[in-house]
């Protein structure tokens, strides 16, 4: 049903789409974020729309993805190209369902980084529809998928609008450093031994937490809760609500991802912690951050890394004032892109019950049609 691209390049344009194992998050079947191909050094694989991306690091995780346009992706990431009268999302089905992962788990190899290889995945035998079933179901699938696109591209515009709000208002504006708006500071480490634990009702999150779905728009839960006396007492930091961060060190800063605090929350030592001083706009706060390149600031060596000075020294407008009517548009946009984006949850679950009500009984086997 499909074939692997072996193809590999060194050399792709540095302003190419690319994709990282960091830009898919668990269980969301599109990429969760893009970067550049200027973004990573090394060989890529080239992609095109409609190729089905696994994430072969940890396969448990469940990074499984549609590319809706051609790019480049890390070799941690195999790409799968729907054979003729196979539909991406039909492929897509397959290789994200419990049958599929649960092998790629099984065979996967390495104690502390597991990978799959290309050949277990291509060698998994599975009981399909006719051909004429596949075609109808691949219709369906696509007419859902089509509605998230749809819904897709109005997030990138409000993404676009974002941007203008922020390029018209800081026009001709004076600069001043980010210190002078907020206090720089970084998170504190979660300790192993209470990672995971759910026992108050105060987040502390890790940077893995950033890419799951609840958390793509402002922070909302972590793994771990606790009472807020027990994260002061394992020498941790409640952030106030408002609060911007973002990943401090490694691949991650090169992400360029960004995030407001929904709730007051701890964050672990990978995070910078940006807090906005009192008349300071927490949404325009993030919003001029938003369009700042980290990868800028970032200190030369082996591993990325932000220096809270530098970052403290960053040239922001001065413009950012709590109340306004831009921070409630800004405000809006955020809130209404976390909205287009559970409307596409919500029509990922639709297609999952298509798939359930249309595949024969018993797909899913070693038995059958390969």
């Amino acid at each position: 049903m499909a074939e692997l691209v072996s193809a590999k390049r060194s050399d792709p344009p540095t302003d190419a789409p690319y994709l990282g194992l960091e830009h898919l998050a668990s269980k969301l079947d599109v990429p969760a974020a893009w970067g550049e191909a200027r973004d990573t050094t090394g060989t890529v694989v080239p992609f095109e729309a409609g190729d089905v991306l696994f994430g072969r690091l940890r396969p448990y995780l469940r990074k499984v993805a549609v590319a809706d346009r051609a790019g480049f992706c890390s070799p941690e990431i195999l790409v799968f190209r729907p054979r003729q009268g196979v539909s991406s999302r039909f492929l897509h089905t397959l290789l994200s369902s419990d049958h599929v992962i649960q092998h790629a788990v099984a065979v996967s190899t390495g104690s502390r980084m597991p990978r799959t290889a290309a050949r277990d995945i291509l060698t998994i035998r599975l009981r399909a529809p006719e051909t004429e079933e596949i075609a109808k179901l691949g219709a369906r699938l696509d007419a859902v998928s089509e509605h998230q696109a749809t819904l897709s591209d109005e997030s990138s515009h409000l993404a676009k609008l974002r941007r203008s709000l922020v390029a018209s208002q800081s026009a001709g504006c004076d600069r001043i450093p980010l210190g002078s708006l907020a206090s720089v500071t970084q998170g504190k480490s979660l300790p192993k031994a209470v990672q995971g634990r759910r026992t108050g009702s105060v987040s502390w999150f890790k940077i893995a937490d950033m890419t799951t779905a609840k958390n793509l728009f402002g922070y909302t839960a972590a793994a771990t809760q606790l009472d807020s006396t027990e994260i002061v007492r394992l020498g941790g930091r409640v952030a106030p609500l408002g609060s911007v961060v973002f990943p401090r060190v490694g691949a991650a800063v090169l992400t360029e991802k960004k995030r407001i605090l929904d709730v007051d929350a701890a964050v672990d030592e990978n995070h910078i912690v940006v807090t906005p001083r009192p008349g300071v706009s927490p949404e325009e706060l993030l919003a001029c951050l938003e369009v700042l390149y980290l990868s800028d600031y970032v200190q030369s060596g082996a591993v990325p890394s932000l220096n809270l000075k530098l970052v403290g020294s960053m040239s922001m407008p001065s413009w950012l004032t709590a109340g306004d009517v831009l921070e409630g548009a800004l405000a809006a946009t955020r809130q209404h892109a976390r909205a287009l984006f559970a409307e596409r949850e919500a029509l990922g679950r639709v297609r999952e019950a298509i798939v359930s009500a249309t595949l024969a009984p018993g797909w899913g086997t070693d038995q059958g049609a390969a």
